[in-house]
């Protein structure tokens, strides 16, 4: 059996030639209690595992493996590079410890504790050809990893705490900090069913952040204050943004948008200054040269199948303030959106239509409220009332209705 364990680990995991040391201890009144020791230091060979196991030809990495019997237990026990690991193969559970003294051994799972320098979470994936539901086997898991990465996304100090209770698998944290940045979330995941995720991003440079993660984008500066709640079928490692559905609250601040041809930006509803200016027909050079100022775009979104939703999308900066009601589906890439434009009567009208869509609850929202949010001196302004529907590449823009009054008009929008 210690033979066989072996030989199916070397060959599954280990390329290559090495040296290695075998010891048996017999015990000649009990067998059960026969110790077997393999030892090398792998020089010539490599480690095919996840970044904080894997070790090259030409590298040394001390590796120690243990077979011996515990209680009827067939146990194994390994040492590698600081790395701790006590499996019970009888009934499939243990432990691996990642440069940590903490080192309980569980009745059933695994527990995984520590302190990793580097973890791509894409490498579990790509390891697992079997696709195997690798959160069936946790019971507990306390890492802390100092940078963490999934596909383009990097995350700096991070934190990840998950338990395993009866038939859900529970997120008491996952968080990240940067010189940028703040993220924490909660969740859980039951076995066989949802996962939700509760969420609160907050960044004192948004551009700097995107710029990070590798999102292409045109913002300039900017802080972000954003809470998210969602849900999809199936574990958290089977998430998929086009078959979520939840909510989203939003809070931008003092940034500029420069470029808005941009997946972030359009999914934000941010159209083509030019192309809204030639089927508009009005004047956006002071705005247009150095991007678009806002002084606060502020929301509240549904997420349903690949669509956002909102009625209360609205954008103060110095040159306009707008309100948007309609919707945007970042799967088909299109808009639905009916915008409220009033541009102050000495500046022109932003170019761009924010997303937002026509809901049920609508009707909650009274004329008082978007009123106090556009400003007091509403009735002092130009209003423009437009429609934004087709493709994020070529939107059918058309203007619905000029210096008309959008508190007498609100209620219309919600219909």
């Amino acid at each position: 059996v210690p033979i066989l364990v072996f030989d199916h680990f070397a060959n599954q995991f280990i390329k290559g030639k090495s040296i290695w040391n075998f010891d048996l201890e017999i015990n000649l009144s009990n067998s059960d209690n026969n110790l077997y020791k393999f030892s090398s230091n792998l020089e010539g060979s490599e480690v095919n595992l996840p970044s904080f196991f894997t070790k090259k030809n030409q590298n040394t990495k001390q590796l120690n493996i243990s077979y011996y019997k515990k209680n009827s237990y067939d146990m194994i026990n390994l040492n590698y590079d600081k790395i701790v690991s006590l499996v019970n193969l009888t009934n499939n559970s243990g432990f691996i410890s990642f440069n940590d003294s903490n080192r309980d051994m569980p009745k059933q799972n695994f527990n995984l504790y520590g302190n990793i320098e580097y973890f791509n979470l894409d490498e579990i994936s790509d390891s697992n050809q079997n696709d195997i539901d690798l959160i069936r086997y946790i019971n507990k898991v306390s890492l802390k990893i100092k940078k963490l990465k999934k596909g383009d996304f990097i995350f700096h100090n991070s934190i990840i705490n998950l338990t395993k209770k009866k038939k859900s698998l529970f997120l008491n944290e996952f968080s990240s900090v940067s010189n940028f940045y703040n993220l924490f979330a909660t969740g859980e995941h039951e076995i066989d069913g949802l996962s939700r995720i509760d969420m609160t991003l907050d960044s004192t440079n948004l551009q700097k952040v995107l710029n990070e993660w590798k999102i292409d984008h045109g913002i300039r500066d900017g802080t972000l204050s954003l809470n998210s709640n969602i849900q999809w079928n199936g574990g958290f490692n089977k998430f998929n943004a086009n078959n979520i559905d939840g909510s989203i609250s939003l809070l931008l601040s003092n940034g500029r948008i420069k470029k808005v041809g941009s997946r972030a930006t359009r999914l934000l509803g941010l159209l083509n200054f030019d192309l809204l200016t030639k089927r508009l027909s009005l004047d956006f050079d002071d705005v247009t040269k150095n991007g678009f100022y806002f002084d606060n775009i502020t929301g509240d979104f549904r997420i349903d199948n690949g669509s956002l939703y909102s009625t209360n999308l609205i954008t103060q900066g110095p040159s306009a303030q707008i309100l948007v009601i309609g919707s945007t589906n970042y799967v088909n890439e299109t808009y639905d959106a009916t915008v409220i434009a009033t541009p102050e009567v000495s500046k022109t009208l932003p170019a761009f239509a924010l997303i937002g869509g026509p809901i049920a609850a609508a009707a909650t929202y009274a004329a008082e409220k978007i009123a106090k949010a556009l400003g007091k001196d509403i009735d002092d302004l130009i209003k423009v009332k437009y429609s934004v529907k087709g493709t994020w590449n070529k939107p059918k823009i058309e203007v619905i209705e000029k210096n008309f009054d959008p508190l007498k008009e609100i209620k219309e929008l919600f219909n």
